[in-house]
């Protein structure tokens, strides 16, 4: 069953039950209908959420510009070429994965060669 006809269906239910409801009832709900309405609108546009992120903001700035001296990540004061080189490299992972492999065939042709 599709949602309009679902809807219509529930709407034509309700309907036919209001002629039953005594006239009484229907004044004191059309009331507090009223009230209901009337107390939404006095309800300031402002709440609590926007206080609270504005809150949340502030506290997220104090955390960045309030950190305690000696916890910033320092860059070293000058690059060497083979650091250069390393940025610049278009190398695939696998060859940092597998440095240690390669620093020990260094060692090994080292150790060939002096002897």
């Amino acid at each position: 069953m599709n949602d309009e006809r679902f809807r219509k269906r529930v709407r034509e239910h309700l309907d036919a039950g209001l002629d039953e409801v005594p006239d009484g009832v229907t004044r004191r709900l059309r009331q507090a209908r009223a009230a209901a309405v009337a107390a939404s609108a006095r309800r300031p546009a402002l709440s609590w959420p926007p206080a609270g992120a504005l809150v949340l903001g502030g506290l997220l700035l104090m955390a960045l510009f309030l950190r305690p001296p000696g916890n910033e990540a320092r860059l070293p004061e000058t690059l060497t070429e083979s650091d250069l080189e390393l940025i610049a490299a278009d190398d695939s992972l696998q060859f940092y994965e597998e440095l240690d492999f390669y620093q020990w065939l260094s060692t090994m042709e080292g150790n060939r060669d002096a002897g």
